[in-house]
């Protein structure tokens, strides 16, 4: 029968052979595979013979081991053998010791006795040498290298625990009540030498970074000192803990019973020395923060502190010193990071809060270096603190408090500005432009504050401050421009003509300055950054105040002095000084007429060569303008006075009246059209500038244009000025055609003295002017007290005959409708207004010298200028189809024939 052994190798065998021919069915699946037959049963060899030899290791390390475990099972047994006869002997001993001593637990009594005197001798033995122990510890803590400072630590901490022993043993263990004050005051010594160990090592590491880098060694023995004792306070913690819970589970004993003594915990009281230190480093490193910024007066000083500080301390010795030193759980690195970020947030709410002093001593401009700094914070530090703490708000609502101060002051120091424009004349100064022209020092003022304040956010380097202080720049200039308005308007009785002219120069010389203050941040900080600015508003806005100036102030000013004379015109007692048609335009007595008085007047206005308007006073385009709107005020009053006056005029004599018209419209007409001479500066320079002025020397010169689009009002260290004379008429042709015009066109009307001369005029008229009424016509015959009742007969023929086929195709509107006070429609086209507004394109146009292109105006139908056709004396001879025709072209004989 076979054993066991063996057919347990039989099953494995077969199971092997199973499992080979199932391997080799799957290595075999496909006849693809069978050339690498050979192949595999190379490895299958290889891997057999691996196994062989395995086995053969295995085994040979078996009977190795198992010979080395029997080896080891006789000696145990030996020993075995050798203890039960030890055990033997001592139970033989013991017998003999029972029967010796008859009382066994007398003798057990005896010992413990002899233990506790033995205890109680150590304990006695080490408080009688207690104060030589404090004495040993204060020379350990005398050392000058504090190399024994761990030493003194466990010495105490032995002491403390013999002090704990003996209190808990005094409390717990008498029968009989013993003072414990008496122990408690030997003991005292214990805690007056615990508390010298502890100043005496905080003394040490006061100045932490100091200590780490002058000796390490030093700084980790405290730590190790504190790490020990932070293990005791754990102790005690727990023990406490367990106290106070064996004391909630006690059963409650009544009131009148006395509680058992329990162990004193004073002995639990921990010493906290983790907390110390930390709080001892934080008081430190606040208190380093504070002297590093105490001694700095300015914040860029404290800035620079703080930088120090930073590079120094915080990037440098706290991660390379510190953080070395102290274990990892105390993250020291944080903890230190964390306060120095606190007392910087305190400083920085210091300066920002107005309740604050400090933020009484800190001037504005002091604290964009603050925010910049702020700015930058994050970048500066991330290396060491993750994450640094974030000023973005705080940042905005310093940059919020920056504008809104700055423009608070921006607004007190304009008004300033502008009040000083209007203190007494004898202790103003006017500054004088390159055209020498006179302006007050409110442009040049204004700007400079504008570009200090510019230049102060862009030299902090804070590019979100740059666009904000554009709109508060820009809001300053808008109050300035209406403040100067209502000053001017509110004080016009007090100022005089060299002022207003100033006041109004001042507009041309921001236009001026705001160029250059455009092209200064446009430079600075891009046409994107100031694209929300239209500074094309800005310059129109200072054109639009000085046109308000002129008319409102300047004008007025002189139409107020010019009414008296205006209301005199057609007075029979005073307007008439011809007496006889022999009376020249010369004569003595025209010295007294009205209109003689006030172009008089103006003459003192324009001309005077100390402060005429026209020599020294203002510049060409308010010039221009002033001009203008005298002459069209002038004009239109005059024939308003001649045509519609509120009372028929009285005159006998219709020759003297005309000759009288005459001599008024000719004086009128000789101030506009006179030729003035007007002094300016001319700047020249010795660069290529030079060469295009001299390039354009043989041109007539506009002038007033040049001035409106200058780009530099001061002058520069290579400028040349030298007077130059320029000579122009008064009023400008096209303008004075359409002003003075009508006054003509009605005069040779007035004055002819048959049928086909009046319808010539009078076809003239209308061409020029056809929404002139048939009343006005009839009116101004009706002058002609000398003329025949024929010839008056045929006069009204001629008008009646020309008025039915007249017709305001063209819907003109002109001076005769003014007067006649009839409204203006949208369709109207204007041809007596002489002003155009500023914020209108036209305002240069109407600045135009005359020898510019007239063709541009002239093909413009709703052109503000129309030129009257020249009038033709001998008007030919030939038929005509309508009265239009004739209008264009003809006679009233052609016509009717």
């Amino acid at each position: 029968m076979p054993s066991v052994q063996d057919v347990y190798l039989d099953v494995i065998t077969k199971t092997a052979q199973m499992n080979a021919m199932e391997r080799a069915c799957k290595l075999l699946d496909a006849p693809s595979e069978l050339a690498n037959v050979e192949e595999l049963k190379e490895n299958y060899l290889r891997q057999k013979a691996k196994t062989k030899n395995q086995m053969e290791t295995v085994y040979a390390s078996q009977i190795e081991e198992s010979q080395k475990s029997l080896n080891l099972m006789e000696q145990a047994q030996s020993h075995m053998n050798s203890i039960r006869e030890f055990f033997e002997i001592i139970r033989l001993k013991c017998d003999d010791n029972q029967k010796i001593i008859e009382n066994y637990a007398l003798i057990r009594e005896t010992l413990r006795t002899l233990s506790n005197v033995k205890s109680a001798k150590q304990g006695l033995q080490k408080l009688l040498s207690l104060e030589h122990t404090i004495s040993d510890i204060k020379e350990m803590l005398l050392d000058e290298d504090n190399a024994q400072l761990i030493e003194a630590y466990e010495s105490i901490k032995e002491l403390e625990e013999i002090r704990n022993s003996a209190l808990d043993e005094v409390q717990s263990g008498a029968n009989y009540d013993i003072p414990m004050n008496v122990f408690e005051k030997y003991f005292q010594m214990i805690e007056v030498i615990a508390e010298d160990f502890q100043k005496v090592m905080w003394n040490l590491v006061t100045d932490v970074i100091s200590v780490c880098e002058d000796d390490p060694a030093l700084m980790v023995r405290v730590l190790r000192i504190i790490e020990r004792q932070e293990e005791q306070d754990d102790a005690k913690r727990r023990e406490l803990q367990l106290q106070e819970l064996n004391s909630n589970n006690a059963p409650r004993t009544p009131s009148y019973t006395s509680s058992p003594k329990s162990p004193t915990t004073s002995r639990l009281k921990t010493r906290e020395y983790k907390k110390k230190l930390l709080d001892l480093i934080d008081a430190f490193f606040s208190d380093k923060f504070q002297e590093t910024l105490s001694d700095k007066h300015s914040i860029p000083e404290k800035l620079k502190a703080l930088d120090d500080f930073i590079e120094e301390d915080i990037l440098e010795k706290i991660p390379t010193l510190l953080e070395p030193c102290f274990p990892p759980h105390y993250n020291i690195v944080k903890f230190l990071t964390d306060c120095f970020e606190r007392n910087l947030v305190e400083f920085v709410q210091d300066v920002m809060s107005k309740t604050h002093k400090v933020y009484s001593k800190v001037q504005m401009v002091e604290k964009l270096p603050l925010i910049r700094w702020l700015q930058e914070y994050q970048e500066f530090v991330e290396d060491v603190i993750k994450p640094p703490y974030s000023f973005t708000k705080d940042c905005e609502n310093m940059i919020g408090d920056y504008v809104s101060s700055r423009t608070t002051f921006m607004i007190e120091i304009t008004t300033n500005i502008v009040n000083q424009d209007f203190k007494s004349s004898k202790d103003f100064e006017f500054n004088t432009n390159s055209r020498g022209y006179p302006y007050t020092p409110a442009p040049v003022e204004i700007f400079s504050l504008l570009n200090n304040h510019i230049d102060e956010v862009r030299k902090s380097g804070i590019k979100d401050l740059l666009p904000l202080m554009v709109d508060a720049c820009r809001a300053t200039i808008r109050l300035y421009q209406s403040t100067c308005i209502e000053r001017i308007q509110s004080n016009l009785e007090d100022v005089n003509m060299v002022l207003l002219s100033a006041m109004a120069n001042n507009c041309t010389q921001c236009v001026t300055f705001t160029d250059e203050f455009e092209n200064r941040l446009d430079s600075i900080i891009g046409s994107e950054a100031i694209s929300h600015v239209n500074f094309q508003d800005i310059k129109k806005g200072f054109e639009s105040s000085g046109a308000k100036i002129v008319d409102t102030c300047i004008v007025e000013t002189i139409w107020i002095d010019a009414i008296p004379f205006i209301n005199n015109l057609f007075d029979p007692k005073s307007w008439l000084q011809v007496k006889n048609e022999r009376d020249s335009y010369d004569d003595e007595n025209q010295k007294e007429s009205p209109v003689y008085k006030l172009i008089r007047m103006y003459e003192d206005y324009f001309e005077n060569e100390n402060d005429g308007m026209e020599q020294t006073l203002l510049e060409s385009e308010w010039l221009v303008r002033t001009t203008n709107e005298i002459a069209r005020r002038t004009c239109k009053k005059y024939l308003e006075s001649l045509l519609v006056p509120k009372k028929p005029h009285k005159f006998s004599n219709g020759r003297l009246f005309l000759r009288q018209v005459g001599f008024d419209v000719k004086r009128i007409k000789s101030f506009f059209e006179d030729k003035v001479l007007i002094k300016e500066k001319n700047v020249t320079r010795d660069d290529s500038e030079d060469e295009e002025s001299n390039s354009d020397s043989d041109e007539e010169v506009d002038y007033s244009k040049e001035e409106y689009n200058e780009k530099k009002s001061r002058r520069s260290p290579r400028e040349d000025v030298e007077d130059v004379v320029i000579e122009r008429k008064r009023l400008d042709p096209k303008l004075f055609s359409t002003l003075v015009g009508p006054l003509t066109a009605i005069h040779e009307l007035a004055d002819c003295d048959d049928v086909d001369n009046f319808s010539f005029e009078l076809g003239g008229l209308l061409k020029d002017y056809p929404d002139c009424s048939q009343k006005i016509v009839y009116n101004v015959v009706s002058w002609r007290t000398d003329l025949s009742k024929s010839l008056r007969k045929e006069f009204d023929h001629s008008i009646k005959t020309i008025f039915e086929k007249h017709s305001n195709k063209h819907n003109i509107y002109s001076v005769f409708s003014e007067i006649e006070g009839r409204k203006k429609t949208e369709n109207s086209v204007n041809v007596s207004k002489s002003i155009v507004s500023p914020e209108s394109p036209k305002f240069v146009a109407s600045l135009k010298s005359p020898t510019q292109d007239d063709e541009e105006s002239e093909s413009d139908v709703d052109s503000d200028i129309i030129v009257p056709a020249p009038k033709k004396k001998v008007p030919p001879k030939k038929k005509y189809d309508d009265l239009d025709d004739f209008i264009q072209t003809g006679s009233l004989d052609d016509f009717l024939s």
